[in-house]
């Protein structure tokens, strides 16, 4: 199993098992779509605001478990689904994942461009 440190505990995905466990507050997601046992992070993402409603919109679109984690401001959330991207390299996450609408947040886990990694990855 992944390591997911602080998320919750594996749920079956579907629309009473969102509604019964997971809070309408910002948070980050990982969802499995195996069904060979064992949890398996083929997706990561993140609510800015309710977090119940994003997981519910992912049910039927193929995805069987998932574990969440509550967290206090879409910028916390934003961070942690960068972490999770970075750490576990989603299979379904083709993209890195954007900032929220309206602010200038970066990820902390790349190298930003006033950086010495930066610098030395791009030879500057």
């Amino acid at each position: 199993m992944p390591d997911v440190k602080g998320f919750s505990a594996l749920h079956a995905l579907n629309r009473e098992n969102v509604n019964l466990y997971v809070p309408k507050t910002p948070g980050c997601y990982v969802l499995d779509r195996s069904s060979t046992g064992g949890f398996e992070v083929h997706y990561t993402g993140r609510a800015d605001y309710d977090l119940e409603e994003r997981l519910c919109s992912w049910v039927g679109k193929g995805y069987l478990y998932f574990k969440f984690l509550s967290l206090p401001d879409r910028k916390s959330a934003y961070e942690m689904e960068c972490k999770v991207y970075h750490n576990l390299n989603p299979v379904d996450n083709k993209m890195h994942p954007d900032a929220p609408d309206n602010t200038s947040y970066t990820c902390p886990h790349c190298p930003q461009p006033n950086s010495q990694l930066y610098r030395q990855l791009f030879g500057l």
